[in-house]
């Protein structure tokens, strides 16, 4: 089962990490004014109070709309206006010196965490990955950490190719944050595809997909009148493609094949959840189906395709099948019996015999129908 884009170049991979980061860089520029502690709160103590106030938020939105068109000389000569500055005034002018200036100019210091995190990810958007891993090793020297400071930090390991470090990262990384553990998850499918263990990233693709990007089935669909549409079998197929680990479509999917009795569907659709997803639905399938449905079909390269000095060696391997309820190997002998001694009828009874077990009654009563047209075959011929 192949991952969906992997046939990409890796050298897109690392612009399209960067990418992100840029989402998370220019978040910073978005930072409300109700946050910010360098302005005073409103008083009613007098009138000039409260113009100054109303002044210095008119300034504050001004400010931050000089960013927002990129005017960032404009905006940085409104935020050295506020005496005292506070720590969100100074991340702006960190801000503003790094979109100018590419660094942060003295006499300005980074000291906060949100200031460390807006440094790592300008450093990582640009591409300098050398400053990148400076600001990572200062953190770790302070001990200054957070999820976020986390998440870039294992986003720079897979940038840098540092995969066993990635690793050391991701498993030690716990959130109780879902956006976080979202974050997480799908810096590990990256993980997965740039160490190219398509299998695992393939599960970690539905892990995200079942976990974050949909309502649950059950939701969308509430059972009685869903299941009496006509176009039910189309819309389940088409589901079961999408959403393939989900167990109440599983459960909605797996009845619909039964009441219409097609068991070879049933049977492969399991066979396949088992062979390409590792997951083991037969527990769920109701137990008064035919036993053939829960085992694993059997093929002509299971037996011996060559012909037999003697018919008496299907017979042996069919009474065993039967004895054993191993009713795929049943079919398969029954049809290298037919094909090795066609002129014997015992290949069509073994026929038969399967689709009685399996519950294909319509079948056998077809074959059972032809045989009278053929008087006189037996094994002695």
């Amino acid at each position: 089962m192949r991952l969906p884009g992997t046939h990409l170049s890796k050298q897109l991979i690392p612009t399209f990490l960067s990418l992100v980061g840029t989402f998370f860089f220019f978040q910073m520029i978005c930072l409300s004014a109700a946050t910010l502690n360098g302005p005073n709160k409103l008083t009613r103590s007098n009138q000039a109070d409260i113009e100054k106030n109303a002044d210095q938020i008119f300034q504050i939105f001004k400010a931050l709309s000089y960013e927002n068109k990129n005017q960032f000389h404009k905006a940085n000569r409104i935020w050295l206006t506020f005496p005292n500055s506070s720590n969100k005034v100074k991340t702006h002018l960190i801000l503003n010196s790094l979109t100018l200036k590419g660094e942060v100019a003295p006499p300005l210091r980074i000291e906060t965490k949100e200031q460390y995190l807006l440094v790592l990810r300008y450093f990582i958007w640009r591409g300098d990955w050398e400053k990148a891993r400076e600001i990572t090793e200062q953190l770790s020297k302070i001990g200054l950490q957070s999820d976020e400071i986390r998440l870039e930090t294992i986003r720079l390991n897979l940038l840098l190719g540092n995969y066993e470090k990635t690793k050391s990262l991701l498993e030690s990384f716990d959130s109780h944050n879902k956006q976080f553990q979202l974050q997480k998850d799908i810096l590990l499918g990256w993980y997965f595809v740039l160490i190219e263990n398509e299998q695992k990233a393939s599960r970690q693709l539905l892990k995200i997909e079942s976990n974050y990007l949909y309502i649950p089935f059950h939701l969308y669909f509430p059972g009685e009148v869903f299941l009496k549409s006509k176009d039910t079998k189309l819309i389940l197929n088409k589901m079961m493609i999408r959403f393939p680990t989900d167990n109440s479509l599983f459960e909605i999917y797996s009845q619909n094949l039964i009441a219409e009795r097609d068991w070879e569907a049933l049977k492969n659709t399991l066979d396949a959840q088992e062979d390409l997803l590792g997951l083991n639905r037969k527990s769920l399938v109701r137990a008064d189906i035919p036993l053939s449905i829960t085992q694993k079909s059997a093929t002509p390269s299971d037996l011996n395709e060559e012909k037999p000095q003697s018919a008496d060696h299907y017979d042996l391997q069919a009474r065993l099948a039967l004895q054993n309820n191993q009713w795929e190997k049943l079919k398969i002998i029954a049809q290298l019996y037919k094909k090795h001694f066609p002129n014997l009828i015992d290949g069509d009874l073994y026929l038969v015999a399967y689709f009685e077990k399996i519950g294909e009654k319509e079948k056998a009563d077809k074959i059972l129908k032809r045989l009278r047209l053929k008087p006189g075959a037996s094994r002695s011929q």
